[in-house]
């Protein structure tokens, strides 16, 4: 068992390196005219990764199963507070709306049933609408986005899910954050794979 929780550590460590280096790269390819990021999803993602933050935290009462939750909220803050201050943000849709809504509702959730379980239950559907916002955005040639991040993003929520397994007390809910931020960012990576020749040629033409 003790094996089990110096292996969670170690990969705790590993988690942190891998979350930031995605989201250097990030930073890198948009100096670099490379992405054109969808400001509205990291809007909502600043939003929702707080929620998730505080939920799965006190759901699990582990700050090394809340590892990942606690970088990506630092980069969440870090894009959204950078497309802020190169004014990207645009008028909020009805979308965006929804999600932020659901964010309060989890929220609620959480103060008035006392677990915070169910309002972490809650605010996977923000985030899954959030994805949607990014994935339809780059999926319509609207905005660019390169796979590496995404890639390295799924390997943290891969690394989130061995964590759970490692330092394993029987909530099962635990899983569920780490289980959809693969499913999510596996999709993504995929369809900026499928989308990224034709954003490529579009690129080169417009040089």
């Amino acid at each position: 068992m003790e094996e089990h929780r110096s292996l969670s550590l170690l990969l705790g460590g590993v988690l942190i390196l891998v979350n930031l280096t995605a989201i250097g790269f990030y930073f890198y390819q948009d100096r670099r005219g490379g992405i054109t990021p969808n400001p509205a999803a990291w809007a909502i993602w600043f939003v929702v990764t707080v929620v998730n933050l505080l939920t799965y935290q006190t759901g699990t009462h582990d700050w090394v199963k809340a590892i990942n939750s606690v970088v990506s909220t630092f980069n969440c803050t870090l894009m959204f507070s950078y497309c802020l201050w190169k004014g990207r943000m645009r008028q909020v849709t009805k979308r965006d709306k929804i999600a932020i809504c659901i964010a309060v509702g989890a929220i609620l959730c959480w103060v008035f049933s006392g677990n915070a379980w169910y309002g972490n239950v809650f605010i996977q559907m923000a985030i899954a609408i959030s994805f949607f916002t990014m994935v339809s955005s780059v999926w319509g040639g609207k905005h660019t986005e390169r796979p590496l991040p995404w890639v390295l993003w799924t390997v943290c929520h891969a690394l989130t899910f061995c964590i759970v397994l490692l330092r394993w007390d029987g909530q099962f809910l635990a899983l569920l954050y780490p289980g959809l931020g693969v499913l999510f960012n596996s999709i993504a990576t995929l369809v900026i794979f499928i989308k990224k020749p034709k954003n490529a040629l579009t690129q080169t033409a417009s040089l």
